[in-house]
């Protein structure tokens, strides 16, 4: 029975401490509203307090963010660092507790109350709900642009398509998306993206913000209602989706957001039946398109190959305001004189150029550019690393060659090093050694060739004279053997004669 006694007393006892410490529904806290800030400005936080009986005394802290205000002094109150200790007394039934603070860095933080309570007339401690407000802090010194430069998604395509001035967008998703990551980039550098939400989708409606934060405090929001459906939808081609180094990017069709570099300009160009805007030069000679992907959502420059419909990444070099597109050296050009075909690192880039035989001007290299005008070259002093135009040199194609070959091979050599000069020496002399023996060798046989001939010649007519002294030889015994013959026909035919008229004469007797 004691036991049990000692237990209820226990239990009272507690109920008595915990009912000390619960809220007074008569009783209400407030803090102020800080209206927005400057650097340096100074301001009152006042947290109040009221009940519908005496309050003896106040406590509480009060938190903020030391970087962004100072803690200055207020009655009763001390501390600093990003906490102030609150303890004021009293004989009423509201009061008030003022801190005095100073804007020292632009940005935004939040001022709230932590452990406020009260005591009361019977020494209870009175609860009360904590408060908070936020403090906006702008740099008029600084930059105010709160825009964002690009805006993507893991998941989904934001509708309407992605504009700096536009801050609400609808995403619908698959069922099967339970994350919807937020890959966002500020047009100023030094303003600061913060994104809440896109963890742990339900079914339905999901809210997702970014801020921005200028580096002037200056802040804009976006929102982004992402709507996870209880299916999952067919895949969407994105007709503007290309793939570079195996990675997916995406094709900006409108630049918004994006710099325009001075001297150049913008149009609008078809990339697979869709108008899409891109960077081009005054005489339009080239055209840059600004491609991000979801692992770096910022624009790059990319040139196209309308041939092989393959993206390159631009290569350029941003010099004060200046913009230069670094080009690669036509194939089809003449070395000039005193210079030959190299390659330097220029702004990350490596870059086809000339170079100068004259070691003193080693460290200058002559690049192809287009300066927003027209390409023409340029020299970069690579220990200063400082680009300068350089009329001096002009692009001459191999077709624009006005003395013939051999002055493009007199270039080509002038351009060799001393080493190759004396191997292409040592060869030419090589090769006219070969054609002079060969010479030597043509003329002898030429030579033994005419003797030769000159012998036979001989030869031949002493054989023609021996074959003209047979032939008539045997064209005389032929008309000799002819008149033997012709004499013979005759005496034949005189004895054939004689002969019939002795048997006629013999025919005539008989018959006597």
């Amino acid at each position: 029975m004691k036991k049990i006694s000692k237990a209820f007393a226990l239990i009272l006892s507690c109920l008595i401490f915990a009912s000390s410490l619960v809220f007074n529904t008569s009783a209400a806290a407030s803090i102020s509203k800080i209206p927005n800030l400057t650097v340096g400005q100074e301001f009152t936080v006042t947290v109040n307090v009221s009940a519908n009986e005496a309050m003896y005394a106040i406590s509480g802290t009060l938190n903020y963010d030391a970087s962004v205000l100072q803690f200055i002094s207020g009655e009763g109150c001390s501390g600093g660092a990003g906490v102030v200790t609150m303890a004021v007394g009293g004989t009423g039934n509201s009061n008030s507790i003022k801190c005095k603070f100073k804007a020292i860095k632009a940005g935004s933080c939040t001022v709230s109350t932590a452990d406020l309570l009260y005591v009361n007339i019977d020494a209870a401690k009175i609860a009360l709900p904590n408060q908070s407000t936020t403090a906006t802090v702008n740099d008029k010194t600084l930059s105010g642009n709160c825009n964002l430069k690009s805006l993507s998604l893991s998941a989904g395509t934001l509708s309407p398509q992605f504009s700096a001035s536009t801050t609400s967008y609808d995403v619908s998703v698959g069922n099967s998306v339970l994350e919807c990551k937020v890959y966002a980039t500020a047009q100023d550098k030094g303003a600061s993206v913060r994104v809440s939400g896109g963890n742990d989708l339900k079914l339905g409606a999901n809210n997702v913000t970014i801020t921005v934060t200028a580096p002037s405090g200056a802040q804009k929001v976006y929102k982004i209602k992402v709507t996870r459906l209880d299916y999952d939808p067919e895949p969407e081609v994105n007709p503007l989706e290309t793939v570079v180094d195996s990675v997916i990017y995406t094709v900006s069709n409108n630049l918004e957001g994006i710099t325009i570099p001075n001297n150049f300009k913008t149009k609008v160009v078809k990339y697979n039946d869709i108008d899409v805007t891109v960077v081009t030069d005054q005489k339009e000679n080239l055209e840059i398109y600004y491609l991000n992907s979801t692992e770096n959502p910022e624009y790059v420059p990319y040139t196209l190959d309308k041939k092989t419909g393959v993206f390159k990444k631009l290569s350029f070099l941003s010099q004060g305001d200046k913009f230069y597109v670094l080009s690669e050296i036509p194939s089809k050009s003449q070395v000039p004189e005193g210079y030959y075909l190299s390659n330097t690192q220029i702004g990350g880039f490596d870059i086809s150029c000339y170079a100068s035989n004259n070691e003193k001007m080693s460290a200058f290299y002559y690049v192809y550019c287009n300066n927003g005008e027209d390409f023409e070259f340029y020299r970069y002093d690579s220990k200063e690393q400082v680009l300068q135009r350089y009329p001096e040199m002009k692009l001459i194609s191999v077709s624009d060659k006005k003395d013939g070959e051999n002055k493009g091979f007199i270039q080509r050599f002038d351009s060799l090093s001393n080493n190759a000069k004396i191997v292409v020496i040592g060869l030419a002399l090589v090769v006219l050694g070969v054609i002079a023996l060969i010479v030597l060798l043509i003329l002898r046989f030429v030579n033994q060739h005419k003797i030769a001939n000159s012998k036979s010649d001989i030869d031949l007519m002493e054989e023609f004279d021996t074959v003209n002294y047979t032939t008539d030889f045997a064209l005389e015994d032929s008309e000799y053997n002819e008149d033997e013959i012709a004499q013979e026909i005759d005496f034949s035919q005189q004895d054939e004669a004689e002969a019939a008229e002795f048997v006629g004469e013999t025919d005539d007797e008989d018959q006597e």
